[in-house]
């Protein structure tokens, strides 16, 4: 019974720490203007906290002593659920560097509560340990409920909590689950200072032995690594994800389910993975994922993101059974829980608050992966094996150099499918994996193939002239023939383009097409009074401006400055220096700048600003369309740019203008001209294919498109809710694009 109660505990205990972690940052989500850099700052938060709770449950388990000590702890808990319920109701508008912001204000919302659950895990373990059950000597089981616990909040937040529950009743929920936690765990405490008056019989776990010995600093170092890669490589998989897909709870938890996944299975005795499975699979997985790096990562997206998925979840599972291997006896647990969090803590402070600001691109993902080839099982060059030290150099680098002569002196794509460019990736992959068994020269090997592919004449044929990256993620400004135009590039999604053709450097190309919904619209409206005073939400290139007439007052809000300073500099695109309407610019978050301009003042709102691979959630919800019809005058109109290659929006943005008795029409645009068939000489020009949405109080206001059977009502969809800043579900957004053909 005992140990039942101690399990449910950790359970309870582990599951409300990570629903915690998806909930804070949900609710700061809208504050920072969706950007994907939330999640990975509020996963270091909480790394740092979870450190900062398994140092307080060490130094109290090794240095405080006394019968009542277990109380402290559901003490503690009693005093910082003062600060309970979670809410961003005491906090400001962000200013300043949005990264330290986003770590003050979780501080202030869940910080000291979230430090002293940190602490549960070990303490509970340490308890049992003094128990006196016949499986006290290796309590390390206990950490396997934990991270269950953990596991079951994470596939519950996307898929059951945030689908029906809004922000304020998960909130109330959690706090109620925090005060039964505390509750479970005074008894806990009351059971463990039963064991501390026990009589003082010698337990496998107290006596003095030598394996209670301290252990050496280089096995406590290979701790710290073996905990810092899986953690490095969370964080990275996790912006892969968020940056080409969307900012939400559903792809945060994916990656942190697969990580507290692979804790489960390492620390599980029930059914035993063997060592030698984990690293051939995760071999010829992280050689897989490096092919596709070597290719660009061209081909579908939902198949790479799965590789880049089987291959971090073989890297944790590797790096965790050995961390389980080397687990020290149970006197010493909560110095190696200490140990771990400190390398989860570093991992994810390397990848939010090093790699940034030390690269400018990513070089942190690519580089633990090789870092996790080092860390696998099996001889390290030494003295004694000195050809085969050698080896471990030269044949990494004669595959790089090989491959290299085949970029330079063949020409060949590695992005294309159907050349023989394949033929090399395919035996490049096999010549790798055959080195998996040397940990040196298989990482190396790994490192050759990830070079190979970022060589800039390989399958980028593209000319990279600008790169810059910041809280809001990596921008790139590349340049592309057929026809010549350059391209503003988001992670891997295209933001803006302008041709190089100095006869058509004022054409909206790519979704702003004039033979598109949105240059369809504007041969309606433009020069009238429906675009005299207009806010445009997301400024990308700058291409939107030159459907603007001369005399016409146009707005540009913006959240991220490397996006002005890109579209700005006449070097790189020259849409705002020579377009007619030379728009103003207002930096920071749209909805809190346009709540500040006067009501009735704008006769147009277009929605063009994107998080990845989608529009905001905030800026579709009930409440940001009461805001947008304050600003308009009677007859404006709202534009949705919804475009996505993952996510149905337009039955949201319908339900939304049904709930407010409005007037909603969608074109779905499926004409694209790519590469091949845009030609500069026959005055083809680059278009891409998009879907946009035009909301408007009344069918009357809607004449601009009426007559235009391209302008659909849009269709109501069975099961959608109305979306609020309370409410949203992506998930069910994500499941309705599946079932239906995605926009490119």
């Amino acid at each position: 019974m005992t140990r039942v109660l101690f399990a449910v505990a950790l359970l309870v205990g582990a599951g409300l720490l990570f629903l915690v972690e998806l909930l804070t940052a949900r609710l700061l989500l809208p504050l920072l203007g969706g950007s994907a850099a939330v999640w990975n700052t509020s996963l270091v938060f909480f790394q740092v906290a979870l450190l900062a709770g398994y140092l307080y449950a060490h130094a109290s388990a090794r240095w405080l002593r006394g019968r009542f000590l277990p109380f402290l702890h559901p003490a503690l808990l009693l005093v910082a659920a003062a600060i309970l319920p979670v809410s961003v109701a005491r906090l400001g508008a962000p200013s300043g560097d949005p990264l330290i912001w986003e770590l003050g204000a979780l501080t202030i919302m869940i910080g000291p509560p979230f430090v002293v659950m940190a602490g549960t895990a070990s303490l509970l373990q340490a308890w049992y340990a003094r128990s006196g059950a016949a499986d006290a000597r290796d309590p390390y089981y206990l950490y396997a409920a934990s991270n269950f616990g953990s596991l079951a909040a994470l596939v519950a937040y996307p898929t059951l909590i945030e689908p029906n529950l809004t922000l304020r009743t998960q909130s109330a929920a959690w706090t109620v689950g925090y005060a039964v936690l505390v509750v479970i765990t005074a008894v806990c405490a009351l059971l463990a200072a039963r064991f501390a008056a026990a009589p003082a019989a010698p337990t496998p776990e107290v006596q003095e032995t030598p394996a209670a010995a301290p252990r050496p600093w280089l096995t406590r170092l290979r701790w710290l690594v073996l905990a810092f890669v899986p953690s490095s490589l969370l964080l990275g998989v996790t912006s892969h994800l968020t940056m080409n897909v969307a900012a939400a709870p559903l792809l945060w938890a994916v990656p942190l389910t697969l990580y507290l996944l692979s804790f489960v299975v390492a620390f599980q005795r029930l059914v035993p993975v063997p060592a030698a499975w984990t690293a051939g699979a995760q071999a010829a997985l992280v050689v897989v994922l490096a092919l596709t790096l070597l290719n660009g990562e061209a081909g579908p997206s939902l198949p790479l993101f799965g590789i880049n998925l089987a291959a971090f979840f073989a890297t944790a599972l590797l790096c965790h059974q050995e961390a389980a291997r080397l687990r020290p006896e149970a006197a010493r647990l909560t110095e190696f829980y200490l140990v771990i969090a400190a390398g989860g803590a570093l991992g994810g402070m390397f990848n939010a608050l090093i790699a940034p600001i030390a690269f400018d691109r990513v070089v942190e993902y690519p580089l633990m992966i090789v870092a996790a080839a080092l860390l696998r099982p099996g001889p390290l060059p030494g003295r004694k094996h000195g050809l085969a030290a050698a080896l471990d150099l030269a044949v990494p680098a004669a595959l790089l150099l090989a491959l290299l002569a085949l970029i330079l002196a063949g020409g060949l794509d590695f992005s294309d499918f159907n050349g023989d460019a394949q033929i090399f990736i395919l035996l490049a992959g096999l010549i790798v994996f055959t080195m998996h068994r040397r940990p040196v020269r298989f990482a190396l090997a790994l490192a050759a193939l990830i070079l190979a592919g970022s060589w800039p004449s390989g399958w980028d044929a593209r000319h990279e002239i600008a790169r810059s990256r910041n809280f809001y993620g990596i921008l790139r400004v590349v340049d592309r023939a057929d026809p010549a135009r350059r391209v503003l590039i988001n992670g891997t999604i295209d933001h803006g383009t302008q041709s190089l053709d100095p006869a058509r450097r004022l054409q909206p190309l790519s979704y702003y097409h004039p033979n598109g919904p949105l240059g369809q619209l504007f041969a309606r409206i433009g020069g009238g009074p429906d675009t005299q005073s207009v806010a445009l939400v997301g400024l990308g290139t700058g291409t939107i401006a030159c459907y603007a007439h001369a005399g016409e007052r146009w707005t540009y809000f913006e959240i991220n400055p490397a996006v002005v300073r890109i579209a700005s500099n006449p070097k790189l695109f020259t849409f705002l220096r020579d377009c007619p309407g030379h728009p103003g610019i207002v930096m920071g978050d749209a909805r809190l700048s346009i709540a500040r301009l006067p009501d009735h003042s704008l006769t147009l709102i277009v929605l063009d600003a994107f998080s990845s691979d989608a529009i905001p959630t905030h800026l579709m919800t009930r409440e940001a369309m009461e805001l947008y019809l304050q600003k308009l005058k009677p007859g404006g109109l709202v534009v949705f740019h919804l475009s996505s290659q993952f996510l149905d929006l337009a039955p949201v943005v319908g339900a939304v203008a049904r709930s407010m008795g409005l007037e909603a029409r969608l074109f779905s645009d499926p004409h694209a001209t790519d590469d091949a068939g845009a030609n500069a000489t026959t005055g083809t020009d680059y278009q891409d294919a998009s879907d946009w949405a035009v909301v408007a109080r009344t069918p009357a206001d809607l004449e601009p498109v009426a007559g235009d059977d391209r302008w659909r009502p849009i269709r109501a969809a069975p099961g959608v809710r109305v979306w609020t800043d309370d409410y949203s579900d992506v998930f069910d957004a994500f499941l309705r694009r599946q079932r239906v053909s995605p926009s490119p």
